[in-house]
């Protein structure tokens, strides 16, 4: 028997064979062909007479597929993304799996509208900072007008002197 397959499991579960014999009966015509054209495979590349295999971050067997448990443990560890590059990288890991996951559009709606948040706020500061604001150069002898404003998130101050913008913070 080719790759030792005497030891195998008595019960095979696979999709194109009902019986681990049919299952050795089809890897010996399998193996002749590609002898008779001079073509090899790995042996540690091969499994034979498993239960389960592992395929593409699947767990495929016993008429059933499975994310693979790695993938899972993965999934779990993954640090909360704190750059929109890694919010695009949990979500592509994400997507890949979404079939397994009953409303899982409803859930990422709001990590996709962070994405979207986050073009939108870029598209602002680029235009922000394509328009040059016009500074005035102070003068130290006249008054100025400071004018604040404060919210939740943020903090706005206008320094002015005659009406003309001399620096912004916030």
């Amino acid at each position: 028997m080719p790759f030792g397959l005497t030891n195998a499991p008595s019960t095979f579960y696979t999709l194109m064979t009902k019986s681990l014999e049919e299952h050795v009966r089809h890897l010996r015509e399998v193996f002749q062909t590609l002898r008779e054209n001079e073509l090899y495979v790995k042996e540690e590349k091969c499994l034979f007479a498993q239960r389960e295999v592992p395929f593409l971050g699947h767990i495929v067997g016993g008429g059933k597929i499975q994310i693979d448990k790695s993938k899972i443990r993965a999934i779990f560890d993954w640090e909360p993304p704190t750059k929109v590059t890694e919010l695009r990288s949990f979500l592509g890991l994400a997507n890949y799996y979404q079939r397994f996951i009953e409303g899982y559009s409803k859930i990422t709606i709001p990590l996709i509208d962070l994405l979207k948040k986050g073009k939108k706020a870029i598209n602002k500061m680029k235009q922000v900072m394509t328009r040059e604001p016009i500074f005035t150069l102070p003068d130290y002898l006249k008054s100025y007008k400071i004018r604040t404003d404060a919210s939740d998130y943020a903090i706005r101050e206008v320094l002015m002197q005659d009406g003309h913008l001399v620096a912004f913070k916030s």
